[in-house]
């Protein structure tokens, strides 16, 4: 009930405080997971960083929840530009990038790649990348195909 009368409130400070007795309950259950989606969207629409509270709701929700990969994405994003690569490849190496071919798992995997690369796992970020080129549909823009095929490319190099 806290989860949507943060969302039907009249005012920002109003949804907050809802949100806060949301929080204070700290239980792990669905509606607590969309509070933490509303509270980081907050966060980034007032500039503030919500990497914690884009974990919180990439660890809250359900496997197959449809938020769950843009949560992870989200809070992975965050941590990579922190240089927090161990936790970004927690958040990614999961359902959140292999639970699905759609466009958000494969933005997960594709910045899984990135994390597995500069983490020095060559072999699994070119894993990652192949399964990525196989899992394009074929109206896929050349562009985006071609930046996936020299990562590839680039990867076989190296490994």
């Amino acid at each position: 009930v806290l989860y949507w009368a943060s969302r039907c409130a009249g005012d920002a400070a109003a949804a907050r405080g809802a949100r806060a007795e949301l929080f204070a309950l700290r239980r792990n259950d669905l509606a607590t997971a969309l509070g933490w989606c509303a509270e980081a969207e907050d966060l980034d629409r007032g500039g503030t960083d919500a990497a914690e509270a884009w974990g919180r709701a990439a660890a809250m929700l359900p496997p197959h929840h449809p938020w769950r990969p843009e949560a992870a994405w989200r809070a992975a994003r965050n941590l990579v530009a922190a240089g927090d690569l161990e936790r970004a490849r927690a958040l990614l190496d999961g359902e959140a990038s292999w639970g699905g071919d759609d466009e958000p798992h494969l933005r997960c995997r594709y910045l899984l790649v990135q994390v597995l690369e500069r983490g020095g796992d060559r072999a699994g970020a070119l894993r990652a990348a192949e399964s990525i080129a196989a899992a394009l549909p074929p109206e896929a823009d050349a562009e985006r195909r071609a930046r996936v095929e020299g990562v590839i490319r680039r990867l076989r190099q190296d490994h």
